[in-house]
């Protein structure tokens, strides 16, 4: 019986480096090969009276894209190449080499999308196995017409869109015909909703192989159509249990999982989910809104079926600071009543918050709703560990108590915790100190040029396309790398709201490694 390989994106990438370091195959030996393979897929497929254009983005599936028009053109026919964004944006070195051959030759390059359009094939090399958020704004309305036209339409690795591991749709995704990946199959093409946006998936030989692996084999394997013809015919009147028996795993079609997260999203959600075997829908927040689930409240409660379980939200999120109001908090809680959808509202940061959205008033009220505080964030004392929970709902706090560890709450942590209760004016003057630090902080980022994403917690989620996080290590500065939250890249960086003093040095020092890069 042979298992073919399925992987994933970051285990593909792995065997990319491993070719190239290992084997000493050049990343753009590979990359050759790679458009020369689909180019040949696409020649026994078209004739020469097709025209082609390639939508092509900024990384190294973009210079694939380029190579593959490149070809196409070399071989006789016509095709074009439309940067997506523009032609002076820097991309990665290998789209700029591509680039740079492509412009020697002089072949046709397009700057309207109505042209690319009114093309037989479009190739779509946006993004592949790297896309880490969601699809929006001008690329967006790009894919959009795209998919409006009659065009056959081609993805080259991943339709872009498509999360490469997990098949999730990441906003508006690239319908394709045709998807040629390359090595072997990503898990995000075989499974839903991502599988309905590739249509005929074909893999394309690049020069990596299983010596790639170095023994580090994937996780994935899966049955091809040769071994399923190696099981024998049964009898008709022959008994099911004479041939052994069957484990199937499976879930309904629409089923976005038991457990559904905004993302992004604290990462502890996803890790203890896990443990107890649960599977796990993610909800892509929108960027353009700083990350306000109220700005895709529509989507949210599509997401929110009958066949989830649970709903965590942190309420502000972590890591964007994002506060939703009263208003759009009640009628998530509501819906996922109906849907008889558990509701675990994460308020452990509320006490930064000038704004009083706290979701405590509805607890009579919802007997699905579940609230967790903790006095570590607020009162600095995360070594103690004390929080709470708090539910109408009896069964829940009977389930939640009989999985606590023996002693979960220390006789010292006690004591913090009835000292804390009695300091309501500090968590007046700390939400009243932190707002004004947090301005002067967000203020100081903006002008700077970084983009800056709106936070009522105390700490602020920002963008820079600068190695910050190495740079202000070697300073002494650590702050948060937050290119491993799902729903987000790299360039992106969390800080924490401090002391002026402590604030304004942060400021001083990002400036200054500004100034030298």
């Amino acid at each position: 019986m042979i298992l073919e390989y399925i992987v994933t994106g970051n285990e593909m990438k792995l065997l990319d480096d491993t070719t190239s370091q290992v084997f000493l195959v050049p990343s753009v030996v590979l990359m050759e090969q790679a458009a020369a393979g689909v180019v040949r897929e696409l020649v026994a497929c078209f004739d020469k009276s097709k025209e082609f254009a390639v939508i092509c983005g900024r990384g190294n599936n973009a210079g694939d894209g380029i190579a593959i028009a490149r070809l196409l053109n070399q071989a006789g026919y016509r095709c074009m190449v439309y940067y997506a964004f523009g032609t002076d944006e820097a991309g990665s070195e290998l789209f700029e080499l591509q680039k740079n051959i492509y412009a020697r030759y002089g072949f046709k390059v397009v700057s309207d999308i109505e042209c690319v359009c009114k093309s037989d094939v479009i190739i779509d090399a946006l993004f592949g196995t790297g896309l880490k958020r969601a699809i929006e704004g001008s690329l967006a309305d790009v894919i959009s017409s795209v998919n409006k036209t009659d065009a056959y339409r081609v993805a080259v690795d991943v339709p872009s869109g498509v999360d490469s591991d997990k098949g999730h749709v990441m906003g508006c995704t690239f319908k394709a015909d045709f998807t040629y990946t390359f090595s072997y199959k990503k898990t995000g093409l075989l499974l839903w909703p991502g599988c309905d946006y590739c249509g005929l998936v074909k893999v394309v030989p690049i020069g990596i192989d299983d010596h790639s692996f170095c023994c580090n084999l994937p996780s994935v394997r899966a049955l091809d159509e040769s071994d399923l013809k190696k099981l024998d015919n049964r009898p008709a009147h022959s008994n099911k249990g004479t041939f052994g028996k069957l484990l199937v795993i499976a879930g309904s079609r629409n089923m976005a999982g038991a457990a559904v997260l905004p993302a992004p999203g604290f990462f502890g959600y996803e890790h203890v989910l896990r443990a107890v075997g649960c599977d796990i829908g993610y909800f892509l927040l929108d960027e353009q809104s700083d990350f306000s689930p109220a700005a895709r409240l529509d989507a949210l409660m599509d997401m929110l079926t009958d066949d989830t379980d649970i709903f965590f939200i942190a309420n502000p999120n972590n890591p964007t600071g994002y506060l939703a109001d009263s208003t759009f908090m009640k009628q998530i809680i509501g819906h996922c009543k109906q849907k008889h959808i558990y509701v675990v509202a994460d308020e452990c940061f509320m006490g930064f918050c000038e704004k009083n959205y706290s979701v405590l008033s509805l607890l009579c009220d919802y007997d699905n709703l579940i609230v967790v505080r903790a006095f570590t964030k607020l009162f600095a004392i995360p070594g103690v560990r004390l929080g709470y929970m708090l539910s109408k709902n009896e069964t829940v706090r009977q389930k939640v108590q009989r999985n606590l560890p023996e002693w979960n709450v220390s006789v010292l942590a006690q004591m913090a915790g009835d000292a804390c209760i009695m300091e309501s004016e500090y968590i007046k003057e700390t939400a009243s100190y932190v707002s004004r630090q947090r301005r002067l902080l967000s203020d100081g980022l903006k002008k700077l040029g970084f983009k800056v994403y709106k936070s009522d917690a105390d700490f602020i989620l920002f963008y820079s396309n600068l190695p910050l996080y190495d740079i202000l290590l070697n300073k002494g500065i650590l702050i948060r790398d937050c290119s491993n939250y799902v729903g987000l890249s790299e360039g992106y960086f969390r800080v924490a709201v401090k002391t002026y003093d402590e604030n304004v040095r942060l400021l001083k020092v990002i400036g200054e490694c500004i100034e030298k890069n």
